[in-house]
């Protein structure tokens, strides 16, 4: 048995970002992903709490490459809406 993938979404807070996270979240899809990660610059944005409540997880980053580098981490799709 493979297991399964972790997804991580750069874009979220974006006009099309907005409905492909809530599409990833939703009970038809989730369960395809092991985690799906929210890629934000910023903290705390209105968006963010009803994502976490769903099961995202929140990581953090700035521009630079290791910061980039560590976010990241353990991903096996990226998303970039």
């Amino acid at each position: 048995m493979t297991s399964l993938p972790v997804v991580a979404i750069a874009g979220a807070t974006g006009r099309l970002g907005k409905p492909t996270t809530e599409a990833f979240l939703s009970s038809k899809w989730n369960s395809n992903f092991k985690q799906v990660v929210i890629l934000s610059r910023s903290a705390s944005l209105p968006d963010h709490e009803a994502w976490l409540k769903a099961g995202a997880i929140l990581r953090t980053y700035s521009d630079d490459e290791t910061s980039l580098k560590q976010v990241l981490e353990g991903v096996n799709i990226l998303v970039n809406v």
